[in-house]
């Protein structure tokens, strides 16, 4: 299974974490999963064709950024223009 793969089998941000082996304290990421992903998306726009150290600096620059209260700016998700009711 390549990584791809791997990452769309994932269940939580914790999994992130581990598959990519990128270090963190649960008490960090606790309750805010949907921002450390939204962010984690956002950082890997930066690279065209990310590969596994692509990956590891996006997660790493978005839980830097969750750990000192940035939060992802909401109106640059496709939430914002999305038509579903996501509930």
């Amino acid at each position: 299974m390549n990584l791809t793969e791997q990452l769309e089998e994932l269940d939580c941000a914790e999994d992130f974490f581990d598959l990519l082996q990128v270090d963190y304290e649960p008490a960090v990421i606790l309750n805010k999963r949907v921002p450390l992903l939204r962010l984690f998306h956002q950082a890997l726009a930066d690279f065209e064709a990310p590969e596994l150290k692509d990956y590891q600096a996006a997660l790493s620059k978005a839980y830097c950024l969750l750990k000192h209260g940035v939060r992802a700016d909401f109106a640059a998700s496709k939430c914002a223009t999305c038509s579903s009711e996501c509930g």
